[in-house]
């Protein structure tokens, strides 16, 4: 394990190290106590960052349109996992042309009820395709929720890279100015050169060019906060923004890329609650050949038939009058049966094997692709990782050391006031180059648990 002292980068301005120490103020607290949010971190203890974290989690429009997707889906499940509702028939059979219904005794009035009963193992093959795709969007709200912890924290990390940046630039500004009045008077002592003060004039100019940029970049991670949590970040003080003591530690590739790792990533379960629906949705379909079972059950209101001068009604001459008819009940049983073995049905099922086909195949696919993203993820790391150790322990040293020789030649008159600043430039790069190479590396540890599905609680176990 690596360590690293901050004594390396830390500002010796009294002003600027108080600067970089000040607690963030109460506004974004208060924000999320009326938000009533409830977020536990799983990363580094960072009050602030947990609490962006917990905003952007808690009212993103995009987890939340996702979440509205899934009580979609939920509606959707109840529904195929119910049998159709019962249908109330009222018809008019035989209607005579002149609408004297009482005048034919064919005519009836029918009152019925239908009930479809599907099938044996269709509303199972049916409910258990609408999980399936349920768990899918579950899980798939989980792997957006890691991803937008991720980028939240990537955002906050590059942001308390570039404060630490933006210190030490300033402190180099006010290094540099001493060095200009230095200049000055070796001028005026004749012990030195009016070019040398020229020349740290304009190494000023550059130092306050690298500030302006500094804070350009500051602006951007800013607006990147304000887009990711939804709330203005320009009234919110992120003057506590910091990274992490130290490095993170770096975990063993090998045990990252075990099996029982990689099916449990939110990104594997989602490619496998779709194979698991289209496995479904198959069975679905073939149990579609099967008829389904329609009851009906109706009772037909026959009106009195009125005759008239004998006119044959039923075979017999009637006289004429008022007759009664006798009303009558029915039951019927349907069995619909496809008459085509080759129609839409045969095509429904080639459809959904190959849908299945293709979900195999997105299992094999977010598999390596996810082995990749861990191995890149994890290259980059310790990548950084190694150059923060090598920078911290040897580069920064030994650039200290030739500043400090430099700056007593040049009091001396024994190097030029080019090597003395070239000398101070480089312990400050390295500096600046310690402070980005932390960020990175814990940029790189954000991203790869969020892969891994453990930056953040899953969605049951947050308030929401």
């Amino acid at each position: 394990m690596y360590r690293l002292s901050l004594n390396f980068y830390q500002p010796k301005n009294e002003h600027l190290l108080k600067y970089s120490s000040r607690i963030v103020t109460s506004g974004i607290f208060i924000l999320l106590t009326l938000m009533n949010i409830n977020y536990t971190s799983a990363a580094e203890s960072d009050p602030l960052l947990d609490s962006l974290i917990g905003v952007a989690l808690s009212q993103h429009p995009d987890l939340e349109s996702m979440t509205q997707m899934i009580e979609a889906t939920k509606a959707e499940r109840s529904m195929a996992n119910g049998w159709m509702n019962p249908e109330l028939r009222l018809e008019l059979m035989d209607l005579p042309e002149n609408l004297r219904y009482n005048e034919d005794p064919a005519t009836a009035f029918q009152i019925g009820v239908s009930q479809q009963i599907p099938w044996k193992g269709k509303r199972a093959s049916a409910g258990a395709a609408v999980n399936a795709r349920l768990e899918g969007e579950r899980q798939g709200l989980e792997a957006s929720r890691q991803e937008m912890a991720a980028m939240v924290a990537m955002a906050y990390y590059e942001l308390a890279a570039l404060e630490e940046e933006k210190i030490l630039l300033e402190e180099g500004l006010v290094r540099n100015r001493e060095m200009a009045k230095s200049a000055g008077w070796m001028a005026g002592s004749a012990m030195g050169k009016l070019s040398d003060m020229d020349r740290a004039q304009l190494e000023e100019e550059n130092w306050k060019l690298k500030i302006v940029a500094v804070n350009g970049g500051i602006k951007r991670q800013r607006a990147t906060l304000s887009y990711l949590t939804g709330i203005d970040i320009d009234t919110v003080s992120l003057a506590s923004a910091r990274l992490p003591d130290g490095l993170p530690s770096l975990p063993v590739l090998d045990s990252l890329l075990l099996p029982e790792v990689l099916d449990s990533v939110p990104v594997m379960k989602e490619v496998l609650a779709g194979s698991m629906a289209a496995d479904n949705e198959l069975n679905s379909a073939r149990l579609d050949w099967y008829p389904d079972v329609e009851l009906m059950l109706s009772y037909a209101i026959k009106p009195d038939l009125k005759t008239d001068g004998g006119v044959d009604h039923t075979g017999q001459p009637l006289p004429s009058g008022t007759f009664d008819q006798m009303d009558m009940i029915s039951v019927g049983v349907a069995f619909p049966l496809p008459l085509w073995s080759n129609g839409n049905q045969r095509a429904k099922i080639s459809e959904k094997q190959a849908m299945k086909r293709v979900a195999i195949t997105q299992i094999a696919k977010t598999r390596l692709q996810l082995i990749n993203e861990i191995r890149q993820l994890h290259a980059s790391w310790e990548e950084e990782n190694n150059c923060c150790a090598f920078v911290g322990e040897t580069i920064i040293g030994r650039a200290e050391s030739l500043y400090r020789t430099t700056l007593i030649d040049y009091q001396s008159g024994k190097s030029s006031f080019m090597e003395l600043s070239q000398a101070r430039m480089s312990l400050l790069m390295a500096k600046m180059e310690l402070s980005m190479s932390r960020g990175r590396a814990w940029n790189a540890r954000a991203m790869l648990h969020a892969k891994l599905g453990i930056l953040v609680p899953s969605s049951s176990e947050v308030s929401r």
